[in-house]
């Protein structure tokens, strides 16, 4: 019989974790916030390490949201996700305005980026 392993920090096996950090990251579209990052120029050393810098930000912003879909006690993945979406309504409708809107422009800098990890940060 195999054992999947357990994640410590959440108490759950691996296949739930992954789930819950592939999901928020599907619900609030991470996957193109992550591309305007890496679009960003980096023409000097600390343009790059701003760069980096966002990147790291959004990559432990997705960990710390996963952590608190976790918190809201039992389920599954799908039931974990729900009660967090309730939780956090109106933060997450703010928060996906705010990022459709940025979806939509071109070249997003590094301002516009900033902002929306710190709306992010509001539902960690």
């Amino acid at each position: 019989m195999s054992v999947s392993p357990r994640i410590e920090a959440v108490g759950r096996d691996f296949g739930q974790v992954a789930d819950v950090h592939v999901g928020v990251g599907t619900r609030l579209g991470l996957s193109r916030l992550r591309q305007q990052i890496e679009a960003l120029p980096a023409d000097s050393y600390w343009q790059g390490l701003a760069k980096a810098a966002l990147g790291d930000d959004l990559a432990g912003l997705q960990r710390s949201i996963a952590q608190s879909v976790f918190s809201g006690g039992e389920g599954d993945p799908t039931q974990l996700m729900a009660g967090w979406e309730a939780r956090n309504r109106t933060g997450l409708e703010r928060a996906q305005r705010l990022l459709a809107e940025l979806a939509e422009t071109k070249g997003a800098d590094l301002a516009m980026l900033s902002v929306a990890l710190r709306e992010l940060r509001n539902l960690a």
